[in-house]
């Protein structure tokens, strides 16, 4: 770009961050006299971000927003087509021609910010082809489930006119473009809004509605995200608070935490010591902003001393939390319907033959996905998969045996919604056996489809103990970690030839010294737990290529320490962190994760009240239950807030 292009471009940035409510039909009119279009010459290093409008308007209504994404540092391409005339399948063509011309050098990311159908057309682009450098998507009002008011008015032949053979496939019905579209596999954020300017519409939408589009109809499968503000569906994209969101989505893969997202609670499983003590749940104070920030404020003993382990690995939508006794083979269903009240609402040991339940991960429809180490008493043979009603009652179960394995034992698993898919992996808890494979499961069914080896690495040991597996933003590409820290990028899973291939190490010796426990992400980062002889981390990865992770920080505490679990803030940028063996052994740490950069920070403000050192300790004797010994800390998450809004700040604007 020019100089005195880059100046008229900040002039017209100065101009329109003045702009009021009033004045934007003004700005939209004056820039249509310089509506961008492909940039020959963008800036070095800037990523691109193709904006494409809704149906029934053209680049204009974009004009805006294209001109604040500019000014946070994108180079813009403001697609225009002809929503009215042509069939979807033709726009897409254009789309897909559109990106050939403006993107067919680029070399940095490619994001996508769309209006209305313009987010239709990207889903079903993104579903036709792989875009190579495909970076993160906004939709603002999408109509991803249909809008009813097509199905109004589809059959009146003057409304056919005014919708075109495009806008009347955007009926709610199987045979509109949505149902047809598959559950999105790339980082999705969606801005849909809950006002109206359209009385006839809004009578005909069920529900909250922006006038066009119903709330709930702007959702879909697989988003990362999902915000609604005061807005109505003609003018969304004007607002300066949505272009703030957008660039912070296309920086970080998630909209900005408010303060009524933010988490007012930790919960913490902690397993007693002392004999006659009772392992239990511990609530934390967790707003930085109370005076009680750090505090224990309830807890609720379970009755029994049984080496309190794994909590869910993030506190699921709803008022329940599972968590295991894993030495005694016991696990419980606490209700915190009122955190400052924990009441346990069930238990259960074994489910028909499977005994020593491990693992926890939440369903769609709120049931509980449950691995189970064994069958029977001892640890002779392999024990499966068991799916649990949100009350804790068996629906059903698979055996995990396999002669493809003959080691394994079912340790964690993770559940792919959106390629009908659960990935288990295969350590032994008792270390007795030596698990080298992951499985993969039908999820629908619970059939077990494949025992996958992975193969060794260099050194022989990357694939001994494959531990955990987490989704990447696509949601459906995933990553297994081994306790032998070492990263597999897992592919074809919802194929019949499943693999891994590895894709990153970290130094390891022994067990004695060295492990890689829990991970996470958020964004484009994964977070890593690292023991290890010559100084334990956390460590932070550059996903943004899964098959090239690339360290960017690395958090270390002094003296001996053995990070092990982690969990991040459902809504925020908050990590918990428990240990094991070492200095940090009872004490409950939070870390604070920058998204944009991958960059950790321990919370110096997290500490018990007039302690001389972060964090909160379990090495106590008086507890809100009464008195007792010392308890370890294990699993332990961030509530999630019933209050919660997914309301953006800022004065209600059409």
């Amino acid at each position: 770009m020019a100089t005195s292009d880059r100046s008229r471009a900040r002039v017209r940035q100065r101009v329109l961050s003045r702009l009021t409510p009033r004045s934007t039909r003004w700005a939209c009119l004056l820039l249509l006299l310089n509506i961008p279009g492909c940039s020959p010459e963008p800036p070095e290093g800037a990523e691109t971000v193709v904006v494409v409008h809704g149906l029934g308007r053209t680049p204009a209504s974009m004009a805006l927003l294209a001109e604040r994404l500019e000014g946070a540092g994108y180079r813009v391409v403001n697609f225009g087509y002809p929503s009215r005339s042509e069939p979807i399948e033709d726009l897409v063509d254009r789309l897909e021609a559109e990106l050939g011309r403006c993107c067919r050098n680029a070399e940095d990311s490619v994001h996508f910010v769309t209006h209305s159908m313009g987010g239709v057309l990207v889903r079903a682009l993104l579903a036709r082809r792989e875009e190579p450098h495909l970076g993160r998507v906004v939709m603002l009002s999408p109509p991803n489930q249909g809008s009813e008011i097509v199905d109004a008015f589809a059959d009146t032949p003057v409304l056919r006119a005014i919708l075109g053979p495009a806008g009347v496939r955007l009926g709610t019905d199987a045979g509109g473009i949505a149902d047809q579209l598959p559950p999105v596999r790339f980082e999705l954020g969606i801005i849909t809004g809950d006002r109206s300017l359209d009385p006839i519409g809004s009578w005909l939408i069920p529900g909250p509605d922006d006038g066009k589009v119903a709330v709930e109809n702007a959702r879909v499968e697989g988003a990362a995200d999902f915000r609604v503000i005061p807005a109505s569906h003609t003018f969304i994209m004007n607002r300066p608070d949505v272009a703030e969101e957008v660039v912070h989505f296309l920086q970080t893969g998630r909209f900005q935490p408010s303060k009524a997202d933010r988490s007012r609670y930790l919960y913490v499983w902690a397993g007693a010591e002392r004999e006659g003590d009772s392992d239990f749940l511990a609530v934390i104070d967790a707003d930085p902003e109370s005076g009680a920030y750090g505090e224990i404020v309830a807890t609720l003993p379970v009755g029994l001393k049984g080496g309190a382990h794994h909590s869910e690995h993030v506190m699921p939508p709803g008022d329940t939390l599972y968590v295991n006794a894993f030495t005694a083979g016991a696990s419980f269903l606490i209700d915190l319907s009122d955190p400052l009240e924990p009441r346990l609402a069930g238990s259960f040991r074994e489910m028909g033959e499977f005994t020593y339940p491990h693992t926890f991960e939440r369903l769609p429809d709120g049931n509980v996905l449950v691995t189970f180490q064994t069958k029977g008493e001892g640890n002779e043979i392999a024990g499966g998969l068991v799916e649990l009603d949100p009350a804790g009652r068996l629906v059903r179960s698979a055996d995990a045996a396999d002669p493809v394995d003959p080691e394994l034992r079912a340790y964690s698993v993770t559940p792919i919604p959106s390629i009908d898919r659960a990935v288990s992996t295969t350590t032994d808890m008792r270390m007795e056996a030596n698990g080298t494979s992951f499985q993969v499961w039908g999820l629908s069914d619970l059939t077990l489809l494949k025992t996958v080896p992975l193969p060794p690495g260099p050194s022989g040991h990357e694939h001994r103990d494959p531990a955990e597996v987490r989704l990447l933003p696509d949601s459906a590409t995933a990553i297994l970690t081994t306790f032998s820290c070492s990263m597999y990028l897992l592919h074809g899973l919802d194929t019949d030839a499943p693999g891994a291939e590895l894709v990153y190490t970290l130094p390891w010796a022994t067990y004695d010294t060295d492990e890689c426990g829990i991970p996470l992400t958020r964004g484009g980062y994964w977070i890593q737990t690292y023991a290890h002889s010559t100084g334990s981390a956390l460590v932070s990865l550059d996903i943004s290529d899964p098959t090239r992770p690339v360290e960017v920080d690395r958090m270390t505490l002094e003296g001996d320490w053995w990070p092990h679990w982690i969990s991040i803030e459902p809504e925020g940028d908050r990590i918990v962190l428990t240990s094991g063996p070492g200095e940090t052994l009872y004490r409950v740490l939070v870390i604070r994760l920058d998204p944009a950069t991958g960059e950790l920070s321990l919370d110096p403000t997290f500490r018990d009240p007039g302690a001389d050192r972060p964090g909160v300790s379990f090495d106590r004797i008086s507890w809100p239950h009464g008195t007792a010994g010392p308890a370890r800390p294990h699993g332990a998450v961030f509530s999630r807030e019933h209050s919660k809004s997914d309301h953006l700040r800022g004065e209600v604007n059409p």
